[in-house]
């Protein structure tokens, strides 16, 4: 009833798609989306244009923060039917919109372009950074494969790599011919969610359900699976390598786990503080000499830095001052404890990158040497 209430509010006022409304407290900056009620999700540093590009979850926008100016700019999705990718008319103009998509994944493309899901409805979406031209993909073969609209893709050298959740299915979208390939996961129900790519070229990816981590050879087309040494610990996210390991998050775990490369070994590490539910990882940071960083799911406003050398955590808090970014919305009183942060991204700069769903922004970090 609250959110249907403030999009009544809103749907009389025009915004832009271009703001820049940066605030600063200490080793945080925080840029304000022009959207009201965006929800800032995914992250992905772009190294050609050296932006910041993001995926509005409440909203069905990508955005980019150009982190020299501050300045904001939002793209909204176009309703497609995918298989002709001519874009079919909204009923609903911005800022109430499309809030139907309930969209999250984004990452750059080796081909220079920025990947992104379109959630519940089972699309890939490709921006052109140049142009900012938006184009529309239909992920075969099921087009309710990713009801859980969490999940997640990763590039190689020559395509994305990407998981259809409810679908079981791991994709590999081709840049050059623009076609899927697709591979079913080897047991049935298992919800695969996070998908990395790392240094050896093995694909790596987290079965929610499955409570393990599976690994695809590109080269052999076959599937390893890898149970966690602990039941119900939900693996999400995997995107971080170091010497030799690569991390991903535990949700009800409350953690990271990491799984060396050779031996296939898991092991899990919870976090100190409550809940701590483990969302993203990132890093490592300092160019590979620093941390492994994760965020956690929506309910912790904090981050957790992995030391691999001790095995122990160290954390770091979002100011208080982001509560400045509040949204108020008239004759109602919001109390909103939490940033409900999602992601964390390492980069642009050496800085940790963040959203929030309650605040409405999008918050950076910066780190010190070897942090």
């Amino acid at each position: 009833m609250l959110s249907l209430i403030s999009l009544a509010l809103l749907a009389s006022t025009t915004y832009g798609s271009d703001l820049v409304a940066e605030v600063q407290d200490g080793r945080f900056t925080f840029y304000e989306m022009p959207t009201p009620l965006a929800g800032p999700c995914d992250l992905a540093y772009n190294p050609v244009d050296g932006n910041l590009y993001g995926e509005q979850q409440l909203i069905n926008q990508l955005f980019m923060i150009n982190p020299r100016t501050g300045r904001v700019t939002e793209y909204p999705i176009p309703f497609t039917t995918g298989a002709s990718n001519a874009t079919l008319p909204t009923l609903l103009p911005s800022p109430v919109g499309d809030r139907l998509a309930l969209s999250c994944a984004i990452r750059d493309g080796a081909d220079g372009n920025i990947y992104a899901s379109n959630g519940l409805r089972n699309q890939l979406v490709q921006l052109n950074t140049r142009t900012k031209r938006i184009r529309i993909f239909q992920n075969p073969p099921n087009p309710l494969g990713n009801l859980f609209p969490f999940n997640d893709l990763y590039t190689d050298k020559t395509g994305m790599w990407v998981t259809q959740t409810t679908g079981n299915l791991l994709q590999y979208f081709r840049y050059r011919t623009e076609t899927f390939e697709n591979y079913v996961m080897p047991t049935p129900l298992v919800l695969p969610l996070g998908v990395f790519v790392a240094s050896d070229g093995i694909v790596y990816g987290c079965e929610v359900l499955g409570n393990a981590i599976f690994t695809f050879d590109p080269k052999t087309k076959t599937f390893r699976e890898y149970a966690l040494p602990l039941p119900l610990q939900t693996p999400a996210v995997v995107r971080s390598e170091k010497n030799g390991w690569v991390y991903f998050t535990l949700l009800t775990g409350r953690g990271m786990g990491r799984i060396n490369m050779r031996s296939k070994k898991i092991e899990l590490y919870p976090v100190t503080i409550l809940p701590g539910f483990g969302s993203v990882t990132t890093g490592p940071t300092d160019n590979g000499r620093g941390g492994v960083w994760m965020s956690f799911f929506a309910n912790t406003d904090a981050f957790a830095r992995f030391d691999d050398r001790t095995l122990t955590y160290s954390y770091v808090r979002i100011p208080d001052a982001f509560d400045r970014f509040l949204e108020e919305v008239p004759g109602l009183n919001l109390d909103l404890p939490t940033a409900a942060n999602i992601a964390v991204n390492y980069k642009p700069g050496e800085a940790l990158w963040f959203g929030s769903f309650t605040r409405n922004v999008v918050g950076r970090y910066s780190l010190r040497r070897g942090e």
